[in-house]
């Protein structure tokens, strides 16, 4: 068998069946988390919006780097 004939039925064949168990064990191994640590994970969300909520007023707020100023 010519090594081109080779090496194509490992490319057809043989790579998506290691692809395929790749992905199962990634899956596999994929971490759920508890419900406590979903719950701390929200609490603590929550407490830094609300701690961002308590800056003053007069604070300026960052510049938005992320649009450029059109000059007109």
């Amino acid at each position: 068998m010519p090594l081109s004939a080779i090496l194509w039925f490992f490319a057809v064949a043989i790579g998506p069946v290691l692809l395929g168990g790749a992905i199962a064990y990634g899956k596999y191994r994929e971490r759920r988390y508890a419900s406590r640590e979903q719950a701390e994970s929200r609490a603590s969300v929550e407490r830094l919006y609300e701690e961002e909520g308590d800056e003053p007023e007069s604070a300026s707020p960052e510049p938005d780097r992320h649009h450029r100023k059109v000059n007109s």
